[in-house]
């Protein structure tokens, strides 16, 4: 469970550095439902995510659950 954890919270800490960065550097989010807008990309983090990483809410999940392997 521990490497599991362990695995789990560097997965955590990149998709944090790739929110900073798409935010930083405004790199939108592009699905098959479409494309943002690089001005947006702060906002978009709150539903669809950006380029780089997972929107908030799955990110506070992957937390939770990380926090419950510790």
């Amino acid at each position: 469970m521990k490497v599991l954890a362990a695995v789990s919270l560097i997965e955590m800490i990149l998709q944090l550095i790739g929110a900073r960065k798409a935010i930083r550097d405004g790199i939108p989010y592009d699905a098959p439902i479409g494309r943002g807008k690089p001005e947006d990309v702060a906002r978009d983090m709150w539903g669809m995510g950006s380029g780089l990483s997972a929107p908030w809410h799955t990110l506070a999940a992957h937390a939770a659950g990380t926090a419950l392997l510790i």
